[in-house]
């Protein structure tokens, strides 16, 4: 059985069905199968993947093989939702670094602004800066604390 994709000279690894449409089949090309899954949802169809090596070939057992098959299509589904689970993973640990990230940013800024504050108030105050820029300098945002000031001004 060949691949079913326009163009594809290759032997399929796996044969497909979803409602109303005959069986055909399918290689082990990820854009392929990309391809296959991304039409079968926007269908709104449950796509069967089955292996045509099948699990469980060299089963030797009482198994029949209505049964082989059966096990064969729910190995492919956990496959293939496993591929899914693994992609969202993916996408959860990206948005994840990234609210790291915003949040480490936004902590920084509140971090300037309050520092900011306190220079200015205890300018006010005592007419120096010493207390709150000693501070930014313990915390290694002395220079940082100027360019702050410096862009806000």
């Amino acid at each position: 059985m060949k691949c079913s994709q326009d163009g594809c000279p290759r032997n399929a690894t796996h044969r497909y069905t979803w409602p109303g449409r005959t069986e055909a089949g399918i290689c082990s090309d990820p854009t392929h199968m990309g391809a296959l899954q991304d039409v079968s949802k926007a269908l709104g169809f449950e796509l069967e993947l089955i292996p045509l090596t099948g699990v469980l070939a060299g089963f030797q057992g009482d198994a029949t093989a209505g049964t082989r098959l059966a096990l064969d299509v729910a190995f492919a589904q956990l496959d293939a939702k496993r591929a899914t689970l693994v992609a969202q993973v993916a996408e959860l640990a990206k948005e994840l670094h990234n609210a790291g990230r915003l949040h480490r940013e936004g902590l920084r800024r509140a971090t300037l602004e309050a520092l900011s504050k306190c220079c200015s108030l205890e300018y006010d105050l005592t007419g120096d800066t010493d207390t709150a820029s000693g501070f930014a300098r313990d915390i290694g945002l002395e220079d940082e604390l100027g360019a702050f000031e410096e862009s806000t001004a």
